[in-house]
């Protein structure tokens, strides 16, 4: 662990890790699987990033986000530590001189997605690879259970199986008890170490809040705020709304989706770590990978579908340890709304059927080919063309993946790259037949260090500049050197695509007890969701219950908590939350029985508790006359 902690203090400037960091590490050191639940903001990348370091050989890193890769990949760089990502935008070629990298020691830590790690092509390359360690990061994408189920991550066993001796880690935020059983057994880790920080934010402030108008609540009191936030709207109209909105009173708020072009989402998230912008409204495409601290308040326009979901969102407040807030704002229909929105999630056979034949028509491909091929696709044009709903579409597409047909892959800004083909013996012949192209051959040579060993990003505007020739001149040369195979110029790309995971196939077949599973699966975390959003007790009480802590007391400083210590009688935010917490548990019991089980005996304390109760519809009063709880008590 000192070689671990001055490899932090070189690479990272710390100077010791943060509580479960150590642990993890030096599991992993000592070559045991490991499965780590840490929460938003504990550096859950430290724990394999250091390691690889240390460790002999390549580490594999799966992720889920194409962009949160690229970030990775960035961050280590600037970090003076050699990594790379292969995914479904490099070609062929680049793809092999990337594996040949890694195969020769270039790399200490290779990215990649769940389905690149499932195809043939990686698999071929696999046993050429010193790999000494496997990481799943988001791990909870490998479970039915979870919030974010990936097929695709269910073919990491058998590449680890490929490589015994490599040990294996698993790393996720948030998942509950039966979904960490899941991903232990999915991932087939050997007697791992489990490393759990908990799940108690106590610089955290959560509150819902029940209002007539959610646009009016955000304007009058965030707009004058002079802290960095985020307000997670449901859709991009409401982003480009609210972020006006929050102007037009005099805030300094921006939008930020996936609709977006690259380059602007990349500004508009610069502006905002940069403190340029401080109020981000954004659809959840916003957040994953963000590392920055002093995040005071985050918002929810509409709740997530999950727990999982909301808790890692809203944990992206406070992760200095200073208080922030986390508030959710809610309209009465908004339950209806989005049991509406899950259930539209799983279209009928016949819909999803059209969307499939659409695209095999729109990719001209045969039956029984496509496997593994990347496919840039524009939704908007798609639906356009072939009159289909764009809610349809995506999600069309969403059962596909979950059928293990396709991938939909994110888009993301893929530099320009270049690469010399031959020898400087065979370049300098071809410069000799083919002097119009000396210049910027030689200009290749002078600006871009190993062109010869591998893949180099290349700056045309730079380039032209050098040579003191018009930019396009310098691009069409270079892609005529490119046909004629002197060189593998690869210009800049940025569109999302599809990756076919299997052949275009005739009858299409859908696992539909996979479907049907996942689907009751997102009824029952949906129904959590608006369980939290009624429950009369400790709202992180219930978070820490919900991921299975079932001994975690009320925080005493949520808005159930300080509503309940406000009341006029001494003592009464315990006896409420006493009460709630029976009748939640046992779901139904006659008023007596409910005071004498709280242990509480004030009659008129009790009767104002439960007529509240009624009036926010929480409990009922049945036929029998017992109090019903309306809300589940399995949570």
């Amino acid at each position: 662990m000192d070689k671990a902690r001055e490899t932090l203090q070189t690479h990272w400037g710390y100077d010791d890790f943060r509580p479960g960091q150590a642990e993890v590490i030096q599991a992993a050191l000592d070559g045991s699987d490991v499965f780590a639940l840490m929460a938003t903001g504990a550096g859950k990348s430290v724990c394999y990033q250091v390691p690889a370091l240390l460790l002999p050989g390549l580490t594999l890193i799966i992720s889920p986000l194409i962009a949160l890769m690229k970030d990775q990949v960035e961050g280590l760089r600037r970090r003076g530590i050699a990594s790379g990502a292969l995914t479904g935008h490099h070609t062929r070629r680049e793809q092999d001189a990337m594996l040949g990298m890694a195969r020769d020691g270039a790399f200490k830590m290779l990215y990649l997605s769940p389905e690149k790690l499932a195809g043939s092509h990686f698999r071929e390359w696999l046993p050429h690879l010193p790999i000494q360690m496997i990481v799943a990061d988001e791990a909870h994408c490998v479970s039915q259970w979870g919030y974010d189920f990936r097929p695709s991550y269910l073919q990491i066993p058998e590449v680890a199986e490929a490589v015994p001796h490599a040990r294996r880690l698993a790393l996720t935020a948030s998942a509950t008890p039966r979904a960490a059983a899941d991903i232990i057994e999915k991932l087939a880790l050997r007697n791992p170490f489990r490393f759990n920080t908990g799940f108690d934010r106590p610089n955290l402030h959560l509150s819902v809040r029940h209002v007539e108008s959610k646009p009016a609540w955000i304007t009058e009191h965030l707009a004058k705020l002079r802290s960095t936030g985020i307000v997670y709207a449901p859709t991009r109209r409401e982003t480009l709304e609210t972020a006006r909105a929050i102007s037009g009173v005099g805030g300094s708020a921006d939008f930020y989706h996936a609709g977006l072009e690259i380059q602007a989402r990349e500004r508009k998230q610069r502006d905002w770590t940069e403190g340029r912008t401080r109020c981000m409204v954004s659809t959840n495409a916003f957040g994953m990978g963000i590392d920055k601290a002093d995040v005071r308040y985050v918002v929810h326009q509409r709740l997530p579908v999950s727990l999982e979901a909301y808790y890692q969102e809203a944990g992206r407040a406070g992760r200095d340890g200073k208080k922030s807030t986390a508030v959710a704002l809610w309209y009465p229909q908004d339950e209806t709304h989005m049991r509406e929105r899950l259930e539209e999630g799983f279209p009928s056979d016949e819909e999803v059927q059209r969307v499939y034949s659409a695209l095999m028509h729109h990719f001209t491909l045969p039956i029984g080919s496509g496997a593994e091929r990347f496919f840039p696709f524009d939704a908007d044009a798609f639906a356009q063309a072939f009159r289909i709903h764009p809610g349809l579409l995506h999600n069309a597409l969403g059962i596909l993946e979950l059928s293990g047909l396709l991938k939909v892959n994110d888009a993301v800004r893929i530099q320009a790259r270049v690469r010399i083909l031959g020898d400087y013996a065979g370049i300098y012949e071809f410069k000799v037949y083919h002097p119009q192209y000396d210049d910027v051959i030689n200009a290749m040579l002078r600006l871009l260090p190993g062109v010869f060993d591998h893949y180099v990003p290349v700056n045309e505007k730079k380039l032209a500049m050098l040579l003191a020739r018009p930019e396009p001149e310098v691009v069409r040369q270079l892609v005529e050197l490119d046909n004629m195979e002197q060189i593998d110029y690869l210009p800049e790309r940025n569109k999302p695509g599809i990756t076919l995971l299997r052949d275009h196939e005739i009858p299409l077949r859908l696992d539909k007890a996979r479907i049907a599973a996942i689907r009751n699966n997102r009824l029952e975390a949906l129904q959590a969701v608006f369980d939290y959003v009624h429950t009369p007790g400790c709202r992180m009480q219930f978070l820490r219950r919900y991921f299975g802590e079932m001994d975690a007391g009320p925080c005493g400083h949520c808005d159930r908590c300080t509503e309940a210590s406000g009341k006029e009688q001494e003592g009464g935010d315990t006896r409420a939350l006493r009460l709630a917490e029976c009748l939640r548990q046992a779901g139904s019991l006659p008023p007596s029985a409910l005071m004498e089980q709280a242990g509480v005996e004030d009659e008129d304390f009790f009767r104002q508790v439960v007529k509240e109760w009624m009036q926010r519809g929480l409990v009922s009063l049945n036929e029998i006359g017992c109090l019903k709880w309306k809300g589940s008590a399995s949570a």
